[in-house]
Parts: C-alpha cells; structure tokens; sequence
C-alpha cells in the first residue's frame, strides 16, 4: 500500500446509502515535479479495525505517533457509532526502484499534513478526541 499511486477514492461500506460518508478516503499530495510525494488516508468502523489488523509495519504504537525513519505518522478519533477509532495516517511514496520520492522530507510539514487532512473528516462524521502525532 505505501507505495502505491493510485487515483483518490473513496469506497463506502456494503449497507451505505448515497448519504453515508465514505469509510475510508485517500489523498495524494505531489512533490514540486508533480510525483505523488505523500498518501494520506482516513479510514472508519471495520475498515480502521482491518487496517490495523493487516500487520501495519510501523514502530508506532497507540493512537496517535509519529516515525521519522519512515516518514510515517498516525493519528486518530473517537467516532460516533462505532467502538473503532478513526485512523489517519501519511505515508511517504516509493518510487519504482523503492525509493522514496521526497528528497529532504520535513517532520513538522509532516505532522501539519497529517492534522490539516484529519480535521475536516473528524468534523464532518462528528468525531471527538482527535490525537495527533507530537
């Protein structure tokens, strides 16, 4: 998944009506050449709890955390209708030879992503309890 660049998209549960928020949505952001340099996700309910359940690789641990060897930060939010936190999360892009496509990346431009991206999801499902990474 950390490498992948695949268009924005926003899958939503089985039972989902045309009104239900999606339950999980990606987003790319490009580097100055217009590569995508960071994915960023959100996901909600049973695919926040698969995602974690898939064998996440990264030394973070608990809600929210951030690894800079990995350029990899995770936060999280209490949802209402469900007993799964939100999961957030940025991941740095790999290019074809498994290299990753920001050159210098910046730990505070990484956070600030992460938090910018988390808020407008968090508010619009009425989610409490946002933990950012430090």
């Amino acid at each position: 998944m950390r490498g992948t660049a695949e268009p924005c998209s926003r899958p939503r549960s089985p039972a989902a009506t045309a009104t239900t928020p999606p339950s999980s949505l990606v987003c790319f952001l490009a580097t100055p050449d217009g590569d995508p340099g960071y994915r960023l996700s959100a996901t909600f309910g049973p695919y926040a709890k698969s995602y974690r359940e898939a064998g996440d690789s990264s030394e973070i641990h608990g809600d929210a955390g951030f690894d800079k060897e990995e350029s990899y930060a995770r936060a999280t939010a209490r949802c209402p209708g469900s007993s799964q936190r939100a999961l957030f999360t940025l991941w740095s892009v790999l290019d074809s030879a498994n290299q990753e496509t920001i050159t210098h990346p910046s730990p505070e431009f990484e956070r600030a992503a992460l938090a910018a991206f988390a808020k407008k999801p968090a508010d619009q499902r009425g989610c409490a309890d946002l933990r950012l990474p430090h």
